[in-house]
């Protein structure tokens, strides 16, 4: 039975705050007891929601602290959020941020029965339980069911994803928790096993879902990596099981290939694998008509004939003009795995390794082991990454980050911020982005607690530690504010689409302007609803040259350069 805000004995998190001294940072719980599997996700206000389990009372019971953007918490010790069954072991779960700031926790457990079932919930920012102290039961199936995805769709609504035995389903919900599809639960099956759901947006409320679909009944049998895009009724977009981002196997139980939708229709797609007995990291854009863009089976990110890597995380930089670059960093090593580094690439639009064959190295290869890999975009020229780092030993860690600019320069000096000085065991190191730009980490750390706690530490832009306040950097943009979209095609002939979304029903002006500032197309004029929206530009009757799209709501104006080609 659901506890309604039941309140833990958490030392220190009644006078939290974003810590200042590395040798701190911010403990979410500490009592004497098993916390492991914490996840973070941000809020539009600069702070963050952090969800984990805990084993305090027996049980592993789902918990739940909101933290504003100086690290207050908004609830002393957390929210219980379940402690129905589990059994002595736990599978994974997710967390996400809808658009108007509420939680969504999605978990599997045994409160119907021995089989594990997926149950959703949606907390508000004052802690209210909307869908009921229970939750919504999103399954209720005879089969094994782990690691349930939650998708917020560019219209606020939810999109669960999960994997049952050897099948697929996904189910969609309005924020009141109401069904959106019928039947409500669509399922994917195939001859033999789909697996490793991962979830992106798409435009007009669509969703992506990306899977591993297995070529034989054994482990071992080579797996494809497919995407399928299903619009806003449910309707898949290609034939048969989608489209085959890679074919070259490779994949292991324990690989997790994942997806990042392109605000265009597509996505890119990255992963590691083993497809020739050695690890190496790749990536792949799909275009929004199912084409990918790129070499096929995917982009391999370093030619280095002595290296392997694994490990792969993405960031988009949405900043400049015309489609946009990805960067991904990962972890390499040497072929007998004895030495590991961390290093980086940027992949051009087109697909090409605009650091290098061999990418930008931040840590050479060391006998010292570096793990873990996070990255969140910064500003608007800056990434920060983070690791594990292991000074003296394989046990006891430090995190470790450090900003890298668009041509993989360090953008700072010192180079690299502590952010978790003590050496300790930690694990499960996942980030999220600040609004502000701030990295957001979040571990389970065994410093003080042989058994684990849950700690965390924010990384502001200029690789300080604790409260930040400078606001003139530009913010990371988050579904449900005002966002304009990128143009697609661009370069176009002679129609392209300007798409934007919006968070609350706001009066937009979209119009598209010559290199002199005159007005050459007003496309939106007037009261627009909350929710995606798109527009075709026709420029058939202009000359070839760049033009600039400008989308004005309110005080916030966002501009975006259009190159018509004839």
């Amino acid at each position: 039975m659901h506890r309604l805000m039941l309140l833990a004995l958490c030392a220190g998190s009644a006078l939290a705050q974003w810590p200042d001294n590395a040798a701190l940072n911010l403990s979410i719980c500490n009592r004497t007891a098993e916390q492991t599997l914490p996840k973070v996700a941000a809020t539009s206000d600069g702070g963050c929601y952090v969800s984990w389990q805990d084993l305090g009372d027996g049980n592993y019971d789902t918990w739940l602290q909101r933290l504003d953007a100086e690290g207050n918490p908004s609830w002393e010790g957390g929210l219980l959020i379940s402690n129905h069954p589990q059994e002595t072991w736990i599978t994974d779960y997710d967390l996400a941020v809808d658009l108007e700031d509420h939680a969504i926790v999605a978990i599997n457990d045994i409160r119907a029965g021995s089989d594990r079932d997926i149950t959703a919930y949606r907390i508000s920012p004052s802690g209210v339980f909307v869908w009921g102290p229970d939750g919504i039961a999103v399954s209720a199936n005879e089969g094994f069911e782990p690691d349930p995805q939650i998708l917020v769709t560019t219209e606020g609504n939810l999109v669960l994803g999960w994997q049952e035995d050897s099948v697929l389903h996904l189910r969609k919900f309005n924020p009141a928790g109401e069904d959106m599809w019928e039947p409500s639960t669509l399922t994917l099956s195939h001859t033999y096993q789909l697996s490793i759901t991962r979830l992106a947006q798409a435009p007009d409320d669509a969703v992506l879902l990306q899977f591993l679909a297995s070529t034989g009944s054994q482990y071992w049998q080579p797996k494809h990596l497919t995407v399928q895009r299903f619009d806003r009724a449910g309707t898949p977009a290609w034939e048969g099981l989608g489209v085959a981002i890679s074919t070259a196997g490779g994949f292991g139980l324990q690989m997790r290939p994942d997806l990042v939708g392109d605000g265009a229709g597509g996505a890119w797609s990255y992963w590691y694998d083993s497809r020739n007995n050695q690890l190496h990291a790749y990536a792949q854009h799909l275009q929004a008509d199912g084409v990918p863009a790129w070499t096929a089976n995917g982009v391999l990110l370093s030619t280095t004939s002595s290296e392997l890597q694994d490990q792969p995380r993405l960031v988009v930089d949405e900043a400049g003009d015309g489609p946009a670059a990805i960067e991904l960093y990962y972890r390499i090593m040497n072929l007998d795995q004895s030495q590991a580094g961390i290093a980086g690439q940027r992949l051009s639009s087109a697909g090409e390794r605009e650091w290098g064959t061999g990418g930008r190295i931040l840590h050479a290869l060391s006998t010292h082991d570096r793990h873990s890999v996070i990255a969140t975009r910064g500003t608007a020229d800056s990434t920060l990454v983070g690791h594990l780092f292991f000074p003296n030993d394989v046990v006891n860690s430090q995190l470790v980050v450090e900003a890298v600019d668009n041509q993989g320069n360090s953008g700072w000096n010192p180079a690299e911020t502590v952010a978790a000085s003590v050496p300790s065991s930690k694990g499960y190191l996942t980030a999220a982005a600040g609004t502000r730009g701030q990295l957001l980490a979040v571990w389970r750390d065994t410093r003080d607690d042989a058994s684990g706690d849950i700690l965390l530490q924010n990384v502001n832009p200029d690789g300080s530690l604790g409260a930040w306040e400078d606001t003139a950097l530009p913010p990371v943009r988050r579904p449900g504010t005002v966002e304009m979209q990128r143009a697609w095609p661009n370069p176009f002939n002679p129609l392209t689409t300007l798409a934007f979304r919006l968070g609350t029903r706001s009066s937009v002006s979209l119009r598209v302007h010559n290199l002199l500032g005159h007005t050459v197309a007003t496309l939106v004029d007037g009261m627009v609803e909350a929710g995606q929206h798109s527009v075709v530009f026709d420029g058939s009757q202009l000359a070839s040259g760049v033009y600039v799209a400008t989308l004005q709501v309110g005080d916030l104006v966002q501009s975006q350069k259009v190159v018509l080609v004839k």
